[in-house]
């Protein structure tokens, strides 16, 4: 740590390049001229609290300040851990960081003053982040909204400064809800099924050849082993326990997703042609692009129509594939949509619209001009 607390620099300041360690303490000083922190490193939130620049700001450029939070928290008398010692204090809060002090909010806020004054716009919002983690926990607690709308806002864009999280997070939802509409869609199958390996399982989980019996013995004698085992030897027998058993697990699930694989590339279209399963992100696409007009339109009635089928325009009678096939050229369909399927297409409508603010949100902050 050092200390220039109630320092008066009447000559040009110059701290550029400093790698702090500890906590630089610039409470309540003065400078008269030039003050510059040009590439400084802080490991901890450096103190301008009360400092005064009044005849020219400091320079701040590439000045960056590591994340003073922490899991795990120095406790002490005078600085007791903010997550409390209740049930959720010591088990789920203990997975969130938290601040070392109820000061670092101040430090944060009084750099993002400075940065003001200095018109170092990036700089001020990263210290604003900065200070609303901070608050967590000391000002915010998690029993309210607040505590948890503004942690979903700092994981989902870090508070209007990351590209990538609401973009990720915009991809995730696209496939996320096409499979949620391809679920909701009762399809036929186009052929019978393929008939079962011999080393799959039933869909009971039981297992269906002399192989994965001799498994389960193994499995069986390694876990009395490991009760048994003691020191060393007991250690080995219960690694090989749960080796055998991470493979078991992993050979179910491939068996279960190769299935389920079989079976979507088994289903057809209610109306149209093409791959159900294609249709159904083509929909989710077309709801996450939440620009498009006509021709987006006419894609999500094209797959709509695949995965729900068709109705009578005016009557809403539904119509089957061979009667929709048979109708008269102008007559009026429309695509079914069921009411599960209008309330998942909002919503993903409205979380992407949200996304999509936050992507733009990013770049305002990113590339705001003096």
């Amino acid at each position: 740590d050092f200390s220039f607390r109630f320092a008066r620099f009447e000559h040009p300041a110059n701290f550029a390049g400093i790698r702090a360690e500890g906590l630089a303490d610039f409470r309540s000083i003065t400078s008269l001229l030039s003050f510059s922190l040009l590439d400084a490193h802080f490991k901890r939130v450096p103190d301008f609290r009360e400092a005064d620049f009044s005849n020219r700001p400091p320079e701040l450029d590439n000045v960056q300040i590591a994340d003073p939070r922490r899991r795990r928290h120095m406790s002490s008398e005078d600085n007791p851990d903010p997550r409390g010692n209740g049930l959720l204090g010591r088990t789920l809060f203990r997975l969130f960081k938290v601040a070392p002090d109820r000061h670092t909010q101040a430090r944060y806020r009084a750099l993002k003053k400075l940065a003001a004054q200095g018109h170092a716009h990036l700089l001020e919002k990263e210290m604003f982040a900065g200070e609303m983690r901070a608050k967590r926990f000391y000002q915010e607690s998690p029993r309210t909204m607040l505590f948890w709308l503004g942690w979903l806002y700092d994981l989902v864009s870090g508070y209007g400064l990351k590209f990538g999280r609401p973009v990720v997070a915009w991809g995730l939802l696209l496939l996320g809800f096409a499979a949620l509409y391809l679920n909701a869609a009762d399809l036929a199958p186009s052929r019978p099924p393929p008939a079962p390996a011999r080393h799959d399982r039933a869909a009971d989980g039981a297992p269906q050849s002399a192989a994965a019996a001799a498994v389960e013995r193994q499995i069986a004698r390694a876990a009395r082993d490991c009760r048994r085992g003691a020191g060393l030897d007991g250690l080995g027998h219960c690694g090989r326990l749960w080796l055998l058993r991470a493979r078991e697990a992993g050979r179910y699930f491939w068996a279960r997703g190769r299935s389920a694989s079989q079976t979507l590339a088994n289903r057809a279209c209610r109306h149209g042609a093409g791959a159900p399963l294609a249709h159904a992100f083509l929909l989710s696409l077309s709801n996450a692009l939440i620009f498009g007009g006509v021709a987006r339109s006419e894609a999500a009635s094209e797959a709509q129509a695949c995965l729900y089928g068709l109705a009578h325009g005016i009557s809403g009678r539904p119509l089957g594939r061979e009667e929709a096939l048979a109708l008269q050229p102008g007559t009026p369909v429309r695509p079914i949509v069921p009411v599960g399927v209008h309330v998942l297409i909002a919503l993903q409508t409205f979380l992407s619209i949200v996304l999509v603010f936050l992507v733009a949100l990013a770049a305002r902050n990113r590339f705001r001009a003096g």
